[in-house]
């Protein structure tokens, strides 16, 4: 039996989604190969998309719970489909505006 309980919300998603932008924001930086930044753009992609469908989840055992939640299904599913359809370029942008995070 674990010494700790279960984790009951999606942080492991969004400890993966902060390492993920770190990673793309010190390669953006140190001016990698496009083919490197086009591949970690993609696993940042990813991982907001895994960060999402976490959430999703979560609002959906809440709600198998008969718990309120503060978070809209609609918005949830609408931020899903706005980071499968953002172009490359819109994310590396929005990484070089945000600050590095040490």
């Amino acid at each position: 039996m674990p010494s700790y309980p279960p984790r009951t919300e999606p942080t492991k998603k969004d400890d993966q989604l902060n390492q993920r932008a770190k990673e793309l924001q010190i390669s953006i930086l140190r001016q990698a190969d496009s083919g490197k930044i086009d591949k970690l753009v993609d696993k940042y992609r990813l991982a907001q998309l895994s960060a999402i469908k976490a959430k999703i989840h979560f609002y959906y055992e809440k709600q198998f719970q008969n718990k309120a939640t503060n978070t809209k299904l609609e918005k949830l599913e609408r931020q899903m489909e706005e980071w499968k359809a953002k172009p490359r370029q819109d994310i590396i942008d929005k990484i070089k505006k945000s600050k590095l995070d040490r």
